[in-house]
């Protein structure tokens, strides 16, 4: 026993310098990279825009290679220009008003409402009725994911919505079962946005741009044709994935114990009903927002004061505040800045830019970039939204010189953006199950993740482009024949 203790310290030993030398070896690249961008000209990229750059990647080496604090990192980076000079103190005081965190700490409100009231746990039931297993749970949850994006238009929204269900599911199973459930549920969450025109901000920005450079506008149902399928095939491949990647046969076919929470047999109670009631009001508003305009932040906000009503709320209003992770809202505050940061400086529009510039009348070449690159932008711009504002302006350019349907590309593009489960910080949903306590991924996991998702959606794009999408209407060689076009 000594001996192995002996050998065991050893190979620690060995271990520690290797881990040590490989982040020197990514700090001395990152030194000299940060060299090199000083160098580029200003007219090319303005020094508001190399901090950016600067400091952004210095973010994500802190989030991967130390132990620091993920908000402290969030909040040092966002501080960073602000005492630079190079961005005005407003800005960043501004990001704490953005609709998004007004949305979260609203969700977060409600969630808290669903869970006490009981509903959580009887849709938990729901959810498990029968010989439940692990392996039949996941095409549960891609379904219920693919059916809230038809009709909740914000990730942020769906995933803390679905927050109490995880919270109750993961109790009954073990730590490898709650990890893989903790990346099933926001990868989810992500690609089932595909499906839906309102599955995410992005959807929007990019039908704006095609139509204001005159091409056609996608319609709600057009979109659905489209993007259903693809979102159905990456979500399914991508839970296969996550459950043999995550877990082993055991833990795949043992029989899911969940505490009953509820007799199943029980009529709704007066708390359950307020809940069930504010929920699907939620869901019609969000739905119909084209119609009366309210933002839907601020319908989540109503939500929020009427399950905390005196009276007829299902909790107080200070015991649901304390169930908030303001951590979390001050890191989406953080975040949002550092991505507004290298929008605004030019820093994000420099970077995709490059890679565009040599492809310029090349058919294929640039159907490759633009998958790659929309694919990858995530790591350099936070929001998805930011990406399309990026990247679709550029791509609707670049198309037509390369006898492309820009309309056909910019979709492409916008599909492939949506993309983003690398980093935690990539994605909201990604950062709010990385932040929960016990069972859930590591940044590890995700890179793991990783290694198998890109590939399979750089391969599940290029077939969508140039097989499927066409035979449903969308070629990228020639115009647009939508069913149901306007």
């Amino acid at each position: 026993m000594a001996l192995d203790q002996v050998q065991a310290t050893r190979q620690d030993k060995a271990i520690a310098p290797s881990k040590l030398h490989l982040k020197l070896a990514v700090l001395a690249v990152a030194l000299v990279g940060a060299f090199a961008l000083m160098l580029v000209p200003s007219d090319a990229l303005s020094v508001q825009g190399k901090l950016s750059i600067i400091v952004f990647g210095a973010a994500v080496l802190a989030w991967s290679l130390t132990t620091l604090d993920s908000t402290y990192v969030a909040l040092i980076a966002a501080l960073a220009p602000v005492l630079a000079g190079q961005m005005p103190a407003d800005a960043l005081f501004a990001t704490l008003s953005d609709p998004m965190i007004w949305l979260l700490m609203s969700a977060f409100i409600i969630a808290a409402a669903f869970t006490g009231s009981g509903l959580a746990g009887r849709m938990t039931r729901a959810l498990l009725k029968g010989n439940m297993t692990l392996a039949r749970m996941f095409p549960r949850i891609v379904l219920a994911g693919l059916v809230s994006a038809l009709v909740i238009p914000s990730t942020s929204g769906r995933a803390a919505l679905f927050l109490p269900i995880f919270q109750a599911l993961k109790e009954g199973v073990s730590a490898k079962a709650a990890k893989a459930l903790s990346l099933l549920i926001p990868v989810t969450i992500l690609l089932s946005a595909a499906a839906s025109l309102i599955g995410a901000g992005a959807h929007l920005v990019m039908v704006e741009l095609v139509a204001g450079m005159g091409g056609a506008r996608i319609s709600y149902l057009q979109w659905l044709i489209l993007g259903a399928p693809f979102a159905l095939a990456s979500c399914a491949l991508s839970a296969l994935v996550i459950l043999y990647l995550f877990t082993d046969s055991d833990i795949r076919q043992t029989p899911f114990e969940v505490t009953p929470i509820l007799d199943e047999k029980r009529s709704l109670c007066g708390a359950e009903r307020v809940v069930l009631f504010t929920v699907i009001a939620l869901v019609t508003l969000w739905i119909s927002e084209p119609l009366h305009g309210l933002p839907t932040a601020l319908i989540a906000l109503c939500g929020a004061a009427l399950v905390t009503a005196p009276k007829i709320g299902v909790l107080p209003l200070k015991k649901a505040l304390g169930e908030v992770n303001w951590a979390l809202l001050l890191f989406m505050a953080a975040t949002l800045h550092m991505g507004a940061t290298l929008v605004e400086s030019g820093a994000a529009a420099w970077i995709v830019a490059v890679p565009f510039a040599t492809m310029s009348g090349h058919a294929i070449a640039l159907i490759a970039m633009v998958i790659a690159v929309s694919l990858m932008a995530h790591l350099v711009i936070t929001s998805r939204t930011a990406r399309a504002t990026v990247l679709v302006p550029i791509i609707l350019l670049a198309a037509t010189p390369a006898g492309l349907n820009p309309a056909a590309l910019a979709f492409l593009s916008t599909i492939a953006a949506g993309y983003c489960l690398t980093l935690p910080v990539s994605a909201k949903p990604l950062v709010l199950f990385s932040q929960l306590d016990g069972a859930t991924f590591s940044q590890a996991d995700l890179l793991r993740l990783g290694l198998w998702l890109i590939p399979l959606h750089l391969v599940l794009l290029t077939l969508f482009a140039f097989f499927v999408w066409p035979a449903l209407g969308l070629d990228l060689f020639g115009p647009a024949r939508i069913t149901g076009a306007n």
